[in-house]
């Protein structure tokens, strides 16, 4: 009589299959979970795009100033003591002199005018420079700088997402607007203290007849998605 003999895994081997296994179990399941985790950052993406250009295309219906019509125009900004004719005022009954007194009256200065609430809704903002400074944060406990259109309307969908504005006057920093030679542009200032020929001739940073606007969103991903728009005083 013969007795067959069968092999099979010994209590050694099978303790170390299953050791194998259960690292291999883990690298597998780390690389699923990021790639879940990080699977919607195209749709947080598109998302904070959207809430950086709604907000854009709502500052560049504004005038160009507090005291320009829509269109822009009758006000003359200045160069230190040096006069920028390209948007001369006579029709318009402001004078503007840019004499070394600096007592001329031009853009009004970076920021929120009078009367102009800084809470609530925008509706009162009328110029592109109110904006400048705006800030919501959907990601903070405050409830009163919550992500909102400018009728003061809360904005849906946008849990964890900030918003925040910057204007400054910007200069035409090189570039002959051609095709190929367009214009590029400097940050010339918010044209307050030194930077306002109306309190100090010759400031370095002066008053001029464009506003650089710049909108940055930041995800919950803490990525900044971000927006700049030149509006000029045509």
């Amino acid at each position: 009589m013969s007795i067959s003999k069968r092999s099979g895994f010994t209590l050694i081997e099978t303790v170390i299959f299953v050791l194998v296994l259960a690292v291999a179990a883990g690298g597998v399941m780390a690389l699923y979970s990021n790639i879940v985790r990080r699977g919607s950052d195209p749709l947080v993406r598109q998302k904070g795009i959207i809430l950086a250009q709604e907000l854009m295309d709502e500052i560049l219906s504004r005038r160009w100033d507090e005291r320009t019509p829509n269109g822009g125009g009758c006000l003359d900004a200045c160069d230190g003591a040096a006069k920028d004719g390209r948007n001369d005022s006579g029709s318009c009954g402001i004078p503007c002199d840019c004499d070394p007194a600096c007592n001329d009256d031009d853009a009004s200065a970076i920021g929120l005018d009078a009367g102009e609430g800084a809470v609530g809704p925008r509706q009162e903002w009328d110029d592109v420079d109110d904006y400048d400074g705006l800030l919501e944060d959907n990601g903070n406990a405050a409830a009163g700088d919550d992500l909102a259109d400018q009728q003061g309307t809360l904005l849906a969908g946008a849990a964890n997402f900030s918003r925040q504005v910057e204007v400054m006057y910007a200069v035409i920093s090189g570039g002959s607007g051609t095709a190929g030679d367009p214009y590029t542009f400097a940050v010339a200032g918010n044209g307050r203290g030194s930077q306002d020929p109306d309190n100090s001739c010759g400031g370095s940073s002066p008053r001029t007849n464009f506003k650089q606007i710049t909108v940055i969103v930041t995800t919950p991903n803490n990525e900044p998605i971000t927006l700049v728009s030149i509006k000029g005083n045509y």
